[in-house]
C-alpha cells in the first residue's frame, strides 16, 4: 500500500487555482446537454460522483485521474472540482491535484455514529492502549466492509497501515469478524461472496470455515485475526452493544503475535467493549432496533 501523508496542508483555494489542467480559453463554462443535462439534480449527482472517486488508497487525484474515476469529461470535471474547492468540499494539493477538503471532514464529524460513538469510546480506547501497549481500533459496519473510525497507537507501532476512514476485509480481520457476526446484512454479504482474497497462508477462504468462525464469534463474543491479514501480526476483537443488545461497533487490538498475551488481552478487550457500549448508551446513543439511528 502506498504511503500517503496523514495531514493535508491547508491552502487558500484562490492561491492554488488550477491553471495547468484548465480548459482552453473561450471554452463554454456551462454544462452542455450531452454532458448529462443541466438540471440541479444531475449537477449534484456528478459532484457526488467526483467525491466518490476518492478513497483511502486514492486520497489525492490529479484532474485527469479524477475525470477517469468519475467517468466524466475533463472539462466538466474541472468546472465541478473548482466549485467544490470554493465550497470547501475539495482542496488543491499543490501540483499533485485534489484532495478532500477539511470542511467535508467537519460535516462528516457531525454524523451521530461518528460523534456520539467516538466521544463515548475515546477514553476507553486510550485506556485499552495503555493496558495492552497494542494498536487499538474502533470501527463500524458499512456496505464496503468494516469502516475504521479511530486508531490509537504509539509511533512505529503495529498495524501502521491502518488509518481512520479506511476499509479492510471482513473475512480476515478481527474487527470485521465481530461486525459480520452481529450484523445480519454484513454477515450475509460476507458469506455470499464468490471468493475470498488470501492475504497470508492462514487466511480463511472456505465459506464453511468462515461460517463456523462467525458462529464461534457469536458464542464467545470475541474475534481473532491469527496472522490472517498480515504475517506476524495478530488481533483480538469484540463487538460493542448498546442497551438494546444491538451491535453498534467493534474494537480490536493488534500486536506482533509473540507479544499478544491472549488471556490478559481478551479480558481487557471485553471490559473496554462493555464500557464503550454503556457510555454510548448513556450518551443517548441507545435507540430501539429499526429506528432511523439504531447504530
Amino acid at each position: 500500500m502506498t504511503a500517503v501523508p496523514d495531514l493535508f496542508p491547508i491552502a487558500d483555494p484562490q492561491q492554488l487555482r488550477d491553471t495547468s489542467d484548465a480548459p482552453a480559453a473561450g471554452q463554454d463554462d456551462q454544462v452542455s446537454p450531452d454532458e448529462g443535462g443541466s438540471s440541479g439534480r444531475s449537477v449534484l449527482d456528478r459532484a457526488f460522483t467526483l467525491l466518490r472517486a476518492f478513497s483511502s488508497d486514492r486520497p489525492i487525484l490529479s484532474l485527469g485521474d479524477l475525470a477517469t474515476f468519475a467517468n466524466l469529461p475533463k472539462s466538466t470535471t474541472h468546472r465541478l472540482a473548482a466549485t467544490l474547492v470554493n465550497c470547501g468540499a475539495l482542496q488543491r494539493y499543490g501540483a499533485l491535484g485534489y484532495c478532500v477538503g477539511s470542511w467535508l471532514h467537519d460535516v462528516g464529524m457531525l454524523a451521530p455514529i461518528r460523534y456520539r460513538l467516538t466521544v463515548a469510546a475515546t477514553p476507553f480506547l486510550h485506556e485499552l492502549h495503555e493496558q495492552t501497549r497494542a494498536t487499538v481500533h474502533l470501527g463500524v459496519a458499512s456496505p464496503a466492509g468494516p469502516l475504521y473510525l479511530e486508531k490509537i497507537s504509539h509511533y512505529g507501532g503495529p498495524a501502521s497501515f491502518t488509518r481512520p476512514g479506511s476499509h479492510f476485509p471482513s473475512h480476515s480481520t478481527a474487527l470485521g469478524k465481530s461486525l459480520a457476526a452481529f450484523s445480519d446484512e454484513m454477515g450475509q454479504t460476507l458469506l455470499a461472496q464468490p471468493r475470498y482474497h488470501r492475504y497470508t497462508v492462514r487466511t480463511l477462504t472456505a465459506p464453511r470455515l468462515l461460517e463456523h468462525e462467525l458462529d464461534t464469534v457469536r458464542f464467545d463474543q470475541l474475534s481473532r485475526d491469527s496472522e490472517e491479514t498480515v504475517p506476524g501480526l495478530s488481533c483480538v476483537g469484540a463487538p460493542v452493544f448498546n442497551h438494546f443488545g444491538v451491535c453498534v461497533a467493534a474494537i480490536s487490538v493488534c500486536a506482533p503475535t509473540g507479544q499478544l498475551n491472549d488471556r490478559r488481552v481478551t479480558s481487557a478487550v471485553r471490559r473496554a467493549a462493555q464500557n464503550i457500549g454503556r457510555a454510548y448508551s448513556n450518551s443517548g446513543g441507545a435507540t430501539a432496533p429499526g429506528s432511523p439511528i439504531a447504530s
